[in-house]
Order: structure tokens, then C-alpha cells, then sequence
């Protein structure tokens, strides 16, 4: 089963409109905490 958050208030309410793609920030989401977690395994302390 595929949903996904209904954003029809935040548009009613705020005058929003998502600038990126669901598809596209769940990439770039998943790529950034890729990057965070390297960068937190190569800390040392």
C-alpha cells in the first residue's frame, strides 16, 4: 500500500507549495544522513 501525507491544509492555511518532489527528497533526505553517519563514524574522541 503506497500513502503518502496529505499536505492539503498546509497549502489552504499557509499558501505552501512543496518545491521538491516526494521522490526526490526522499533521495536527498537518505544521501544526507548517509553523509552524517560517515562523518560521525570517522569522529574520534
Amino acid at each position: 500500500r503506497h500513502t503518502q501525507a496529505d499536505i492539503t491544509l498546509a497549502k489552504n492555511l499557509l499558501d505552501w507549495q512543496p518545491k521538491v518532489p516526494f521522490e526526490q527528497g526522499i533521495k536527498k533526505t537518505r544521501e544526507w544522513f548517509t553523509r552524517l553517519n560517515s562523518y560521525k563514524a570517522n569522529l574520534t574522541g
